[in-house]
């Protein structure tokens, strides 16, 4: 839900800076006119043009520079620009708008590739989920919505036991498989605004929003009865040890939270396979 909002906002947010710049680009032209056709705007109509690119997209950098492009050429001619013939204003336009795109097209392709590049820098290469970092950030607002809305937060901590023994007896590939398809019966059976996260080694995190002691224990006997399932279908001697802790009162830092979550899960694992414990903290 919380999701949905963000990405509404995004949207609004990213309509009303296009528009902005289409307003900014008509303001541009009437400067243009006014300022005489020997002032050469070229440049300050780029300006609107990388930010939407940047900012917004490479369709919406296309468009506008296909406006700006046209813009310019009334703003020239209504100054009295004399060019000596027909042909040689749309020649210019046409100049201006494959530098105003291709600029655009530029600029847009890097900021796409820094963006794919932050959001892998969360991703764990291994299983696709997220890793510590994207945990980390996801934990970080999570615990300022819980603290500004008064809602309780509770968080998974779950321990993969005997993957280092299936390492050694069967090899890593088939440990990094236990891996994998832990995180997909994770993901399969979490609610879309639930953080699932490889945190270590042989170690997932599970934060759960919005959720109270009593839908948290039914959330996590779901999650570790779907992970029991997909390991005894392969016959791997993995079992899952987990802690789950609530909190009212949202934790001071993301250090607490995990602190308090992976110790009632090696609590869990010092009683036995296949345990759960569970703790409120107010």
């Amino acid at each position: 839900m919380n999701t949905i909002h963000e990405e509404k906002r995004h949207t609004t947010s990213g309509i009303l800076m296009t528009f902005s710049a289409f307003i900014l680009v008509v303001v541009l032209g009437f400067v243009d006119y006014l300022t005489g056709y020997r002032f050469d705007f070229s440049l300050i109509y780029l300006i609107p043009v990388l930010l939407v690119a940047w900012f917004i997209g490479r369709w919406q950098g296309f468009t506008l520079a296909a406006f700006s492009a046209i813009i310019w050429l009334i703003a020239d001619k209504t100054a009295g620009h004399d060019y000596g013939g027909a042909f040689y204003p749309f020649w210019n336009m046409i100049t201006r708008l494959l530098f105003f795109s291709l600029t655009s097209l530029f600029l847009s392709g890097v900021r796409h590739s820094l963006v794919k590049e932050e959001e892998l820098s969360r991703i764990d290469a291994l299983t696709g989920i997220m890793n510590g970092v994207g945990f980390s950030e996801q934990a970080a607002e999570e615990i300022n919505r819980s603290r500004r809305f008064k809602n309780p937060l509770s968080i998974a901590y779950m321990g993969v036991n005997n993957l280092k023994k299936v390492n050694e007896e069967l090899g890593h590939s088939i440990g990094n498989a236990v891996l994998r398809r832990v995180a997909q019966a994770l993901l399969r059976n979490c609610r879309s605004f639930d953080t699932v996260s490889r945190i270590a080694g042989d170690e997932f995190a599970i934060l759960l929003p919005q959720t109270g002691p009593e839908q948290a224990e039914a959330a996590v006997s779901k999650l570790q009865k779907s992970c029991v399932n997909t390991v005894k279908l392969e016959k791997w001697p993995i079992t899952f040890s987990i802690g789950v802790v609530t909190f009212f009162s949202a934790p001071t830092t993301i250090d607490e939270m995990i602190r308090a979550a992976d110790g009632l899960m090696y609590t869990a694992k010092d009683q036995g396979p296949n345990v759960i414990k569970y703790r409120i903290s107010d």
